[in-house]
């Protein structure tokens, strides 16, 4: 090998180590907390993993002091909506009293744990249904069932 063979292959290394260990483009530092567990309480029509699907906001991973793995941060707006989605995702189920309170557990100075407190009461059932008019009547029970 010659001299630009070797310079090829330094170049070419430092180039990988710099993209392994700089942060992906559009990733910046920022001042909000780390999410570092959600805790879903008070809720027995639906499992815990059932509720966070619905939900943006996540625990930032164990691993996320690796570089190019970017630490879930709070966002009080993303918090709100994901709020927001139980509580219809609750009425949407039935449970028109259910009540769904959280709360915010500081672990240090860049970390926070959320809790979410679910009080469901109990489920709306539909004992009678009749229809009036000329509708069609498999498309009206359809929306009923449940």
């Amino acid at each position: 090998m010659n001299y630009t063979d070797y310079l090829k292959v330094f170049f070419a290394r430092l180039f990988i180590l710099l993209a392994l260990i700089a942060p992906v483009h559009g990733q910046t530092a920022s001042d909000a907390p780390i999410v570092r567990w959600v805790h879903i309480l008070g809720n027995r029509a639906f499992s815990g993993g059932e509720l966070k699907a619905l939900m943006v906001t996540r625990p930032s991973p164990w691993y996320d002091f690796l570089p190019r793995v970017a630490p879930r941060r709070y966002d009080a707006a993303t918090f709100a909506s994901d709020l927001d989605r139980l509580r219809e995702y609750y009425r949407d189920q039935g449970y028109l009293a259910a009540s769904i309170k959280s709360e915010i557990e500081h672990v240090s100075a860049d970390e926070m744990g959320l809790k979410i407190r679910i009080s469901e009461g109990a489920p709306t059932r539909i004992s009678k249904a009749s229809v009036i008019g000329g509708e069609d009547i498999d498309h009206a029970f359809g929306q009923l069932e449940g």
